[in-house]
């Protein structure tokens, strides 16, 4: 019997990702969570890296990604 669990559906954009999805840049993105100007795409912190919800991000790129 197999009983190893598959993987969890990955819900959320790297930086990078995002920044692509919204066609700026990855630095300018970064920017904006510092300065607290992106509070709207509900940026997560994980240790270093910045992560966003997918549904967030789609939503407010129309579903484009």
């Amino acid at each position: 019997m197999n009983t190893t669990k598959p993987a969890p559906e990955c819900r959320t954009y790297s930086a990078a990702e995002t920044a692509r999805i919204l066609g700026i840049g990855k630095s300018t993105l970064t920017d904006h969570v510092r300065a607290g100007t992106a509070d709207h795409l509900q940026p997560i912190r994980v240790g270093e890296a910045l992560r966003f919800p997918m549904t967030v991000i789609d939503d407010l790129a129309g579903g484009a990604a």
